[in-house]
């Protein structure tokens, strides 16, 4: 439904602005709508919450909690990440029209932590390279001495389909070639 408002973009994230992903999904996720002073601000106060961004099984505390982040696309010198979401100069996101592989792209994965980081409307932890995404979880759960999901995460692909992955197959396969 965003995409569809927003001439087929996916939301972005805009750290000049403090404005996260989960700010622009307001509306759309069952919460108000915010205005752009409201987003900018929501990283300073207490945000709306929305159950939709939390991992109902994450042993984190961190209220209110966003289990989730948005996969980084990069341009320039992070044009290999493959997610749907930057924080580079205009275009900020990627549209649907852009992505030819719909099942194979990841638009949100789990980024699990306590601290101000992990909440909603927070800048800093709401956008994660997909090769990233279950590392930072595993470490993070590691440090905590809490383990879930069998060292696997959730992955919402861009079709709307979901996936537990483990984090090596977040990883593409590159032939190579001894010969030059």
């Amino acid at each position: 439904m965003y995409a569809d408002d927003n001439e087929g973009y996916f939301p972005r994230r805009n750290s000049p602005d403090n404005i996260t992903y989960d700010d622009y999904l307001a509306g759309y996720d069952g919460r108000d709508a915010l205005s752009s002073t409201e987003m900018a601000l929501s990283a300073l106060s207490e945000a709306q919450s929305s159950r939709l961004f939390e991992c109902p099984s994450s042993p984190f505390n961190t209220k209110p909690k966003r289990s989730y982040a948005i996969s980084l696309w990069g341009n320039g010198s992070q044009a290999k990440f493959r997610g749907i979401s930057g924080s580079q100069p205009v275009p900020r996101s990627r549209a649907i029209r852009q992505i030819y592989d719909s099942s194979g792209v990841i638009a949100l994965g789990e980024r699990g932590g306590d601290g101000a980081g992990y909440t909603m409307g927070a800048v800093g932890k709401d956008i994660i390279s997909a090769h990233h995404m279950n590392k930072d979880l595993f470490v993070n759960l590691n440090y905590n001495g809490e383990e879930y999901h069998q060292n696997k995460s959730n992955y919402l692909m861009v079709d709307g389909h979901v996936e537990t992955r483990s984090f090596l197959s977040n990883f593409s396969k590159v032939e190579w070639s001894s010969g030059f």
